[in-house]
């Protein structure tokens, strides 16, 4: 009996000792390390963004050697996925659901059999000595009983971040360097632009689809208004991040036009401006505004906080990408 009464009183002090950590445990498990890796944006983002290139560094594989691996057809990037199934790590997969080059990415992750999505996100931010490479894990909300295992959850992910970001910059700055393209950053009068646009907020991978409904759309309201298209299909970006783009579809015009509640009218005055003549793919155009980015502050020219893209190269005629000319260009502040 009375080691009935002893187990009893161990048990609630166990029951209180739970309920307590219920309590103190997150009710989402978030976990963020970073680190900054001495190179650029695009020598580091190769290694995160194909799962292939995650095998010299991946804090799962050298905490459980018994993992077994399994990668998608496609090798990098949006639709790559990668599944893993060991006896300390379990089994899932992670898939790229989100990705802007050298900038983010966004995966979901399947843990066992429950269908539930996790979240888990990486940052390159350059800066001064190279690349700050933040990688975080976002879960969902856990009912009471569960969120003491989030506690061991935060301390297991600390221990793996930590881990897999330290191999990752070793891996990275011992890696060979990759010969970088070179721009010719030229100093230009920019001419009064007229514009018709719509604007928008936009995910990095809706861009193209973007252009795509609004350019047409645009051309067909100038038409109706006996306008005329004075220049290439434009983009112009306000502001930027690594997951949202404040930017507009815009076609130049040949005269002052009446806006509509959708398609605004604006004039950009002629000014100095910054230009790089790019030639390439428009997904590999993030170096090109690096350089406009390294010359202004190395010149300190103060910009005026946005940017145009010219697409002055029909795709649809010329298939080789490496000929597609875009003229980036990036008003310079008025004195």
């Amino acid at each position: 009996m009375k080691a009935l009464k002893i187990l009893g009183g161990i048990l609630v002090v166990l029951i209180a000792a739970y309920v307590v950590a219920a309590i103190m445990a997150p009710t989402i498990l978030k976990v963020e390390k970073s680190i900054v890796i001495e190179a650029t944006p695009a020598a580091v983002y190769p290694h995160v963004a194909c799962f292939k290139n995650w095998e010299p560094w991946n804090p799962w594989d050298a905490m459980d050697s018994t993992n077994v691996n399994s990668f998608s057809e496609e090798e990098c990037g949006v639709g790559s996925w990668y599944t893993w199934k060991g006896k300390q790590t379990g089994e899932g997969r992670q898939d790229i659901e989100e990705a802007l080059e050298n900038e983010y990415i966004k995966c979901k992750l399947v843990f066992g059999m429950d269908p539930t999505p996790q979240v888990s996100e990486w940052f390159f931010e350059k800066v001064e000595n190279g690349t700050k490479v933040t990688w975080n894990f976002i879960g969902t909300e856990a009912s009471f009983f569960s969120r003491p295992m989030n506690l061991v959850g935060e301390y297991f992910l600390n221990q793996a971040y930590t881990a897999g970001l330290s191999s990752l910059k070793e891996v990275v700055e011992s890696s060979p360097l990759e010969e970088m393209p070179s721009y010719e950053v030229m100093e230009v009068e920019f001419p009064e632009t007229k514009y018709l646009l719509v604007s928008g907020d936009v995910k990095p991978m809706d861009i193209a689809a973007f252009y795509t409904e609004n350019f047409g759309k645009i051309i067909g309201y100038a038409q109706s208004k006996g306008a005329e298209m004075a220049g290439a299909p434009s983009g112009l970006y306000f502001n930027w991040t690594d997951t949202l783009a404040k930017m507009a579809a815009a076609i130049p015009v040949n005269k002052d036009v009446a806006g509509s509640a959708e398609i605004e009218f604006r004039v950009i005055p002629a000014g100095k401006a910054l230009q790089i003549d790019y030639y390439g793919a428009y997904d590999e155009v993030g170096p090109a505004h690096y350089a406009i980015e390294d010359y202004s502050n190395a010149n300190s020219v103060n910009l005026a906080g946005f940017a145009i893209e010219s697409y002055l190269t029909d795709p649809s005629e010329e298939p080789d990408t490496s000929k597609w000319l875009t003229q980036i260009i990036y008003p310079i502040a008025a004195e």
